[in-house]
């Protein structure tokens, strides 16, 4: 029989509430500083941009706020990490049970059709936790899902079916997943930066795995990442790629293996702003952005998901230094009229016109 004593409750409380205490000053002070400051912060005005050729078609992508994205073509949607239940306040995590916010989720959603599936980047709370009453509420068991292994487990102990659940396998990393004949995605292997550095050492508030997930999670820290996956999403017609997105739903520690995608072949990028101050190098986005040279960049996961879900401007999400990542932007000489970061439930437009090197891009009101 274990025997569990007052005083180790109260020592484990007591460190678990220091630590609250002390990252939520951090967060407060880290969250002050509103992106409308930088060159390429939009609201929901309308924009122009030019991006490149390819045919006379056009791609829409909405940006849900945290790192969801969904993204529609030809009449067909696809959803990456869903999700509008923020929980918070940020230092009351470590102690609280978290829950779904069900009326967020069903108000955000109520005009959406089935996707066609589901991608997922990693297994944390604000990317799959709103999964479940989607697939059940929303789409009716109408939709798949691709994740990693994690992911999946997760999702079939909040009773997604498995006939719906797709486990990604290291065999297919680096390889295109084909859906049909206008739309496949290649998944790809990165490592996630921590969640925060303390002179120098890393901190994340959730773990990397877990051997066994036999019971829905119930606090944040028991939605373990696992292997966190990007992904190039390739649009096609006439069976020729009318439009690449790459997809970076976290921010990158470990290096992304990138030799599968030429240079100048992604016409949009999607970066995650949260934690980029926390990776091994301080290299990223600018590393990948100069590597790749992608034709547009829209940076998700940037604004404070531990306020509740708003269609509202957003203040910074804590720990993530801002004007280092215009900084390091500014450096990489990249056009910053090709970067956009929009507030949560806002849409940009891509259009494609058959003259070449001619296309435009708009972000209309909502």
């Amino acid at each position: 029989m274990q025997v569990i004593t007052t005083q180790g409750i109260f020592n484990t409380n007591m460190r678990t509430f220091w630590l609250s205490l002390f990252t939520a000053i951090i967060a407060v002070s880290c969250s002050t500083y509103h992106p409308k400051e930088l060159s390429f912060f939009s609201s929901n005005a309308k924009e122009t941009r030019r991006i490149s050729l390819k045919n006379n078609d056009s791609l829409e992508v909405t940006y849900l706020g945290c790192g969801g994205l969904k993204i529609s073509y030809h009449q067909s949607d696809i959803l990456i990490d869903p999700f509008f239940s923020n929980q918070g306040p940020f230092y009351s995590l470590p102690l609280k049970k978290i829950s779904v916010d069900t009326p967020s989720v069903l108000s955000n959603t109520k005009t959406w059709s089935p996707p066609k599936f589901i991608l997922t980047t990693h297994a944390h709370y604000d990317h799959i936790m709103d999964i479940p009453v989607l697939v059940d509420s929303v789409f009716h068991h109408q939709t798949t899902i691709f994740g990693n292994k994690q992911t999946i487990s997760i999702l079939k102990n909040f009773q997604v079916p498995d006939s719906l659940c797709n486990s990604i396998t290291t065999d297919q990393l680096n390889k295109w997943v084909e859906i049909n004949e206008q739309l496949r995605f290649m998944p790809l292997a990165y490592g996630h930066a921590p969640h925060m550095r303390i002179f120098g050492l890393p901190l994340n508030f959730m773990a990397k795995h877990r051997d066994s997930l036999s019971t829905p999670p119930k606090r944040t820290k028991d939605f373990p990442e696992g292997d966190c996956l990007a992904y190039v999403l390739e649009f096609r017609n006439d069976e020729k790629s009318v439009f690449r997105i790459l997809l970076m739903n976290g921010s990158a520690s470990e290096k992304l293996d990138i030799n599968a995608i030429p240079k100048g072949s992604i016409d949009l990028a999607v970066f995650c702003v949260a934690s980029h101050n926390f990776t091994k190098t301080n290299a990223y986005p600018t590393n990948y952005i100069q590597t790749l040279n992608p034709k547009n960049i829209l940076f998700v996961h940037w604004e404070n998901f531990f306020k509740p879900h708003s269609h509202q401007p957003q203040k910074a999400v804590p720990f993530t230094n801002f004007r280092s990542l215009n900084k390091k932007l500014k450096m990489s000489t990249y056009n910053p009229e090709n970067i956009l970061m929009m507030n949560p439930m806002s849409t940009v437009t891509y259009h494609f016109y058959n003259t070449e090197n001619e296309a435009i891009a708009t972000t209309p009101q909502r």
